[in-house]
């Protein structure tokens, strides 16, 4: 029976896989380096959050995968301490204005030079949750009525 071994993508060591792509080492450092992401990002909130340079300097991560971090979520609340340089004008910004390339003057200039309007994550989402009401209330609607029999319903009544 063959094992089901692989080569860990971050340091090319041959391991037996499980869940994870990386080597059971290698897991362990960078929950290690997580954490210690967590807390300097906790630790920040003082300093209106810390530059996502400045962490990577001093968790030894790489900025692609503290980007890869704050993207997915996996940061949490802790993702509002994390500050990124704007890409057109150099300014500084806050993870609380949603990461991109651009802070929030920037990506508005650039959408209304392209025609698009950009619209918050929070917009997004009410957007996402109200056309999921619609989508069951159409459900709701277009499926048959209730009997009105209530003996069907698995109500009886009592005999005298």
């Amino acid at each position: 029976m063959a094992e089901n071994l692989t080569n860990c993508i971050r340091c090319k060591r041959l391991f037996k896989k499980t869940i994870s792509d990386k080597c059971p080492s290698c897991a362990a450092r960078e929950q290690d380096q997580f954490s210690e992401v967590f807390r300097l990002l906790q630790a920040s909130r003082a300093n209106n959050g810390i530059h996502i340079t400045t962490l990577s300097r001093e968790v030894g991560m790489s900025e692609s995968v503290l980007e890869e971090y704050y993207i997915e979520g996996k940061l949490g609340t802790a993702s509002e301490f994390l500050n990124f340089t704007c890409k057109k004008c150099t300014a500084e910004y806050s993870g609380k204005e949603g990461h991109a390339a651009y802070c929030s003057n920037c990506r508005a200039s650039v959408s209304s030079e392209a025609g698009v309007t950009i619209r918050s994550r929070e917009a997004v989402t009410e957007g996402q949750k109200e056309q999921n009401r619609m989508d069951l209330l159409s459900k709701l609607r277009s499926s048959a009525p209730p009997s009105s029999n209530a003996e069907s319903a698995g109500f009886r009544r009592a005999k005298d």
